[in-house]
Formats: C-alpha cells, sequence, structure tokens
C-alpha cells in the first residue's frame, strides 16, 4: 500500500463524488476508480456504496478512513521532521563549559541560539577543560568550551578563540612591589604564593590553573613556594588582597569581584603566561543544529 492510494481514497471519501475528487488529484476520473478498486481488493472490504446518485462509505470505509488520515497527517509530521532537522531546527546540541571562564560568552552564545532556534534541545553540563576534551573527542559532547594556555592546539578537535587573557600579579596594596607596571617572574621567586592545592578537588578548572603556574615558573628556574592554598578563584584573590601572600590570576578576575588586591601585568612571553578562552567542536561532527550554535558563538564573539 502507498501514500499515493490513501491520498486518492480520502479523496473520494471526502467529496463522495470519483468525479470530484479526480478534479481534485488531476488526474481522470477511470483511473482513480481503477485505483480504489484495487485498493478494495488489497484490504479484502469495500469501501464505498456506488450507486448512480451518490458514493458513501461503508462501515469498513469510515474505520479505514480515521486511520488513513491518521497514517497521512503522521506521514506529513515525518518529513517536516526530516526538513527541520537537515535544516538544524530541531535536534539537541550538548554543550560543555568550564565555569567561571566562560560565563559571559557561553551565556550570550546561548540566548541568541535559543531566540532563533527553539525547536533545539541545549543539554549543559559544566566541566574541566581536561575533562571536556575526550568528550568531544568521543561523542560525548558536540561543542565546548575551553580555557586553554595561548595558542594551544588540540589535536582532533576544530577551535575557535573568543577572548585572550593574561595572567597577572596579584598583590596586596601595601607590599613593596605593588607600584610596579609590570614583573617578570625573577623578581617573584622569593615571594609565597597563594595557589590552588594540588591535591582535593581535581575537577575544579583551578586546579588545572596551578599546574600551568607550576610549568610557568619552572620555565624561569624556580618552583612557587605556597604560603596558602584556595579552591575558588574568588578566594585566592580576596587572599591575595589581604596580604596573606602574592597570586597569578587571569586578568579577568579583576572584573569579577571587587578587592582591595593590586593588578600588576605579568612581564612574560611564555605562551603559559596567557589564556585563551576557545569554543572546541569535532571536524566530524555532520548536525547542521551544531553548525548554527557554532555560528552564533562567532555573533557573539565578534560584539
Amino acid at each position: 500500500m502507498e501514500l499515493r492510494q490513501l491520498h486518492q481514497f480520502v479523496a473520494v471519501a471526502e467529496l463522495r463524488s470519483f468525479r470530484r475528487a479526480a478534479e481534485r488529484l488531476h488526474m481522470a476520473q477511470p483511473p482513480l476508480s481503477q485505483a480504489i478498486r484495487r485498493l478494495e481488493r488489497e484490504l479484502g472490504a469495500a469501501l464505498f456504496t456506488r450507486t448512480s446518485r451518490s458514493v458513501d462509505l461503508t462501515e469498513a470505509g469510515k474505520a479505514f478512513l480515521v486511520e488513513a488520515r491518521n497514517v497521512l497527517s503522521n506521514a506529513e509530521t515525518a518529513v517536516l521532521a526530516a526538513q527541520q532537522a537537515a535544516q538544524g531546527r530541531v535536534g539537541r546540541v550538548r554543550i560543555g563549559f568550564t565555569a567561571p571562564w566562560a560565563y559571559d560568552v557561553f551565556l550570550r552564545a546561548v540566548t541568541a541560539f535559543r531566540r532563533q532556534y527553539e525547536g533545539v534541545t541545549l543539554t549543559l553540563r559544566e566541566g574541566t577543560s581536561s575533562e571536556q576534551v575526550p568528550l568531544l573527542l568521543e561523542g560525548g559532547l558536540d561543542v565546548g568550551f575551553l580555557r586553554l594556555p595561548h595558542g594551544h592546539p588540540v589535536e582532533g578537535l576544530r577551535l575557535l578563540p573568543l577572548r585572550e587573557d593574561a595572567l597577572c600579579v596579584v598583590l596586596p596594596p601595601t607590599h613593596r612591589l605593588a607600584g610596579s607596571r609590570k614583573l617578570s617572574l625573577s623578581r617573584l621567586q622569593r615571594e609565597s604564593f597563594v595557589l590552588p592545592p594540588l591535591s582535593g578537588e581535581h575537577g575544579r578548572e583551578e586546579f588545572c590553573l596551578r599546574s600551568q603556574i607550576g610549568r610557568l615558573c619552572a620555565e624561569s628556574g624556580f618552583a612557587p613556594r605556597v604560603a596558602q592554598e584556595a579552591s575558588r578563584m574568588e578566594t585566592i584573590v580576596r587572599l591575595a588582597g589581604a596580604g596573606l601572600g602574592i597570586a597569578l590570576v587571569p586578568a579577568w578576575t579583576r572584573r569579577q569581584w571587587p578587592s582591595p588586591a593590586v593588578y600588576v601585568r605579568l612581564d612574560s612571553r611564555s605562551t603559559l603566561a596567557r589564556l585563551t578562552l576557545a569554543a572546541a567542536w569535532s571536524p566530524q561532527s555532520q548536525s547542521p543544529a551544531l553548525e548554527h550554535f557554532v555560528e552564533a558563538i562567532r555573533r557573539v564573539a565578534k560584539k
């Protein structure tokens, strides 16, 4: 049985006339009559009672009409769903983000996308950059917002740099170096640092920053002396501002939390002294909805 047969049957059933149904279907009446007879033979039941003056549905025809309309409606729904999926207007985009590094551009991209593609389901998953990368490579996430050392490639993923940030030295206002315009790492090797812990909350993005700072200091020939450890970036900034040690933090934190701390530019050409927030996704993805979401990221990143 074909959908064409159902369309023909419904037209005759609704118009109660083979002639008018043939006109609606843009076909001759004899082929339509033959098609209905073939359908009846296939079903093993008469669908219409025919007289010279009228065409009426039998009980079998009435029952068949209800289901035929349902089938045609479902077929139209299936076609529309396929078309919308191909256009990226339905589907799902699984998004990973690292907080709070990605909040600004991430939230603006989600808001802009939702306004235009309401039929697409967005599934959000918070995680560190190191947690997101394998999920992106294995297909567990469609797109991620990653914090990476500046210029750091990720093999197997396409990256869209969104924002660059430098590490700054955070000092208490009374510190002897607080009036400096910039500071090299060599001038900090005798200082005590407030750093994220090396153990404990390994899932936090700050732990990844601790590793980056350690490698940066190692390039200058020393290991940072730890005065205090704090898991949250806000706490690190506040402890440094209170004089419990100095800290190396991204410059964006200056705008994030009010603090009496003094921020001094770090004088270093190392790529480890800069951070990049980037959107990442697999070039193997064939999802039109993902393509639209990446385009939304591009638009908001330009503003």
